[in-house]
C-alpha cells in the first residue's frame, strides 16, 4: 500500500524497505512491518539498532537494553547512557533500579549497589555521596545530587543555591521538613510527628 497514489516502484526506488512515501515519492511515511521509520527518514531494522531491548512499530526504540538508559526523554530513545557494571536496569547513571546480579551486585539495605564478595558501593544514588569510609553517606538538606557534605551540585525544589557555595536554603516562603503552607501561604507545622503533611491535623498526614 503507498499513499497518495505513489507507485510502489517510486517508494522502493526511494527506501527497499518503504511501505509508504509521499505523493511525489520524496518521502517515506511507513516502513514495512519488520522495521521501524527513524529520524533521519529511512527504514532501520531493529536488529541494526544497538542497546535498544523493544521497538515501537514505526516509531523506533521505546525500551533501552539492560546496561543503558536514555539520553532523550521521548520515544525513540537513544540509548547512549550507561549504568555501569554494576547495575543492570538504572534511569540515570546515578540512579539504579535493579543490581547486576550476574557479576556479582547485590543490593545493600541503602539500595547501593555493591559487590557480593563484599566492598564498598560503587555508585551511590541520588541524595547521597561516597564518602571518606567509602560509604554512602546522606547530602546535606535541600540537596539532591552532592559530591560532598557541603558540595551540593543540585538542590531540591524548594531550596536553592543563591550564594553558589554548595549549600542549598530553602527558598523565601517554602516549608521545611515538618512543616506545611497555611490559607496565607504561610509555613505551618505538622501536627505532632507528622511528616510530611498537608495541613495541621493528624488527618493530614502524607
Amino acid at each position: 500500500l503507498v499513499s497518495g497514489g505513489a507507485s510502489c516502484a517510486a517508494c522502493a526506488v526511494l527506501d527497499a524497505n518503504c511501505a509508504e512515501c509521499s505523493p511525489t515519492a520524496a518521502t517515506c511515511t511507513k516502513c514495512k512491518a519488520e522495521y521501524f521509520l527513524a529520524s533521519d527518514g529511512t527504514c532501520k531494522s531493529p536488529t541494526a539498532t544497538k542497546k535498544c531491548m523493544a521497538f515501537s512499530t514505526n516509531t523506533g526504540c521505546a525500551l533501552c537494553d539492560d546496561g543503558h538508559f536514555p539520553t532523550n526523554s521521548e520515544v525513540p530513545y537513544v540509548c547512549d547512557g550507561n549504568c555501569g557494571k554494576e547495575c543492570l536496569q538504572c534511569t540515570s547513571s546515578t540512579v539504579c533500579k535493579k543490581c547486576n546480579e550476574a557479576k556479582g551486585f547485590t543490593a545493600n539495605d541503602d539500595g547501593d549497589c555493591i559487590h557480593s564478595t563484599g566492598g564498598t558501593p560503587v555508585n551511590c544514588r541520588n541524595g547521597t555521596y561516597r564518602n571518606d569510609q567509602n560509604r554512602c553517606a546522606d547530602c546535606e538538606e535541600g540537596c539532591s545530587v552532592c559530591t560532598g557534605a557541603s558540595k551540593c551540585t543540585t538542590c531540591q525544589d524548594d531550596y536553592t543555591d543563591t550564594s553558589n557555595t554548595g549549600t542549598c536554603t530553602l527558598k523565601p516562603g517554602s516549608p521545611a521538613e515538618g512543616q506545611y503552607l497555611d490559607a496565607t501561604n504561610t509555613p505551618a507545622s505538622c501536627e505532632g510527628t507528622c511528616r510530611p503533611c498537608s495541613g495541621g491535623t493528624a488527618n493530614d498526614c502524607t
